[in-house]
């Protein structure tokens, strides 16, 4: 459970932040033609944009990028020039995205090949008949959806009055349904880069909340913290959170929700402690501040490791013959 918020509590909630103060429209530097929605922050907005507009046509500094970023600027920058391959690990886990947060336009978005191997010329033609729709295969679908139920099954998934929203009653005021897929850009402060997020889902209620759908082999927190650790979800959390503070101008706690890929699709729902929290900023300070000096030089260097560096054998992989059976 989040140590920050009870999740139980958000059916009870009302909005806070319908008053929250706007700013004039600004002209996003974007080449989409989507109309922005101004954020508390100066040059700060939301644009209602497709997964391939963010990617492909909307500029700015991601968390993804930022990751490149800890490695080297010259990760960073071959980063930015590879086409990405789309791997079967990454359409499942849109497909989860999609089942989870945005079921009712999981058809607009995927189309299920019912026919074995994608191949043929059966195959390409219903790839056409589907354009721009990412192809899952019967199984795929099948495991999307399975995990999906285990994660809405699970006692701390965040669902019904959080993602769908409640009528005013009586008694409360209306809870407006959490957004899904929500494209922010703004300039960070201390460096003046643009940056851009694009975050799963967050709901506007008196406590703000914000989450991110991670699929994964072992949900087991020991298991998960590993892949959290080297994938740097912290710096993604910090990313999302400084997003969500430039629009609305107040602090986002952040849930992780795991589900493992395979059956039998166990789950384990994430908060933040506060070391965690200012590991992640720190590391985006970080990185934020090494684009801004090599944008700023021109240089972007790989590793800078004087010299040959000597290997030693670690505590852990030492040989010790007496333990040979």
């Amino acid at each position: 459970m989040n140590n920050y918020l009870d999740i139980s509590a958000l059916s009870t909630l009302v909005p806070a932040l319908a008053g929250a103060p706007q700013v004039a429209a600004v002209t996003p530097r974007t080449a989409l033609s989507a109309v922005p929605m101004p954020g508390v922050a100066p040059n700060c907005y939301a644009l209602d944009i497709t997964d391939d507009e963010y990617h492909g046509s909307c500029p700015g500094a991601s968390s993804s990028a930022l990751k490149k970023l800890l490695r080297s600027p010259a990760h960073y920058q071959a980063y930015l020039s590879e086409t990405d391959a789309d791997t079967s690990d990454r359409k499942f886990g849109r497909a989860v995205h999609a089942l989870a947060l945005e079921p009712a336009v999981f058809q607009d978005k995927f189309a299920v090949w019912c026919e074995g191997r994608r191949a043929g010329w059966k195959y390409e033609e219903f790839c056409e008949q589907h354009p721009g729709k990412t192809i899952l295969k019967e199984e795929e679908h099948h495991r999307a959806m399975e995990a999906v139920i285990a994660l809405r099954n699970c006692p701390d998934f965040p669902i019904g009055s959080w993602l769908s929203g409640l009528p005013a009653t009586s008694t409360h005021g209306a809870v407006p349904a959490a957004r899904c897929e929500f494209t922010i850009v703004w300039i960070d402060e201390e460096t003046g880069l643009q940056c851009k997020a694009r975050i799963d889902a967050h709901g506007c209620v008196p406590q703000p909340l914000a989450m991110d759908v991670k699929t994964t082999d072992d949900a087991r927190k020991a298991s998960f913290l590993r892949q959290y650790m080297k994938l740097h979800y912290d710096l993604q959390a910090a990313h999302y959170r400084a997003a969500l503070k430039a629009f609305y101008g107040v602090d986002f706690p952040f849930l992780f929700a795991a589900v493992e890929a395979k059956a039998p699709h166990a789950t384990g729902i994430f908060g933040m402690s506060a070391a965690m929290l200012a590991n992640g900023e720190e590391k985006r300070r970080f990185a934020m501040a090494r684009l801004a000096r090599c944008a700023e030089s021109g240089v972007w260097p790989a590793y800078q490791t004087g010299g040959v560096q000597t290997l030693d054998v670690p505590f852990m992989g030492r040989f010790d013959a007496s333990a040979v059976p």
